[in-house]
């Protein structure tokens, strides 16, 4: 039988066990280039796609944007800073149709890719409800609104946490900027509807992730909170 000197087979065991020990390979920057979606033509895609899902009913109480909208991955180093590749929200409308009232709730998902646009809805709800409940439901929903608060373009949101946002933390790197909108009643900030813009690193060594997070009043733009990284 053929022998190898001790030495060769030293060599090649510590390569196969370097081989099986090294660390899996962390994300690349997620920091999305071209034309991407500030929120508000975002929001009015959605709501374009819902009128033309109910294209056949009578639309009794509009669509509204309702509960929470959050956007990722967002560009941070360009003139689409804030922008992103893919905006999701809720829709709550009351529509007519076949002899029945039915209030609708459809989570959507807009996004782009190679400049193409496409719009998707993740679910649909539909609840029949009667005459006599169409005034206390159409309420519901406009309570629950954050229409008002897509006045702000996302690049201007996301410069405004940009000036806040905590120093990155020490042997980290930026893996992806995201912008969410609250409504008061799903906010971090209890009883007041807020922006966000959150901050993902990833430890160089160990690909643990760390966040920060910059929160704004969403009627003015004011830095209510400064968080992280952590």
């Amino acid at each position: 039988m053929k022998r190898f000197p001790l030495a060769l087979i030293s060599v090649v065991l510590a390569l196969v066990i370097s081989g099986c020990s090294s660390s899996p390979s962390k994300p690349a920057p997620d920091n999305p280039s071209g034309t991407l979606l500030d929120v508000g033509i975002a929001a009015g895609m959605a709501k374009d796609y819902a009128y033309q899902l109910y294209s056949g009913s009578g639309i009794v109480v509009p669509f509204n944007i309702t509960r929470k909208l959050w956007g990722g991955p967002a560009a941070w180093d360009s003139t689409e800073s804030g922008n992103c590749s893919r905006w999701s929200m809720y829709l709550d409308g009351i529509v007519y149709n076949v002899g029945s009232y039915r209030y609708v709730q459809i989570a959507l998902e807009v996004s782009i890719k190679g400049g193409e646009v496409s719009t998707r809805n993740a679910n649909v709800e539909i609840k029949q409800i009667s005459e006599g409940e169409v005034n206390a439901t159409a309420i519901s929903i406009w309570d629950l609104t954050i229409e008002d608060y897509l006045a702000f373009s996302s690049h201007s949101i996301f410069l405004t946490g940009q000036v806040a946002r905590p120093a990155e933390p020490a042997g980290h790197y930026l893996q992806s900027v995201g912008l969410t909108l609250y409504h008061n009643t799903t906010s971090p900030v209890p009883g007041t509807a807020v922006w966000e813009v959150s901050w993902k690193y990833l430890d160089n060594d160990s690909g643990k992730a760390a966040f920060s997070k910059v929160e704004m009043d969403a009627g003015t733009g004011t830095v209510l909170k400064v968080l992280g990284p952590e």
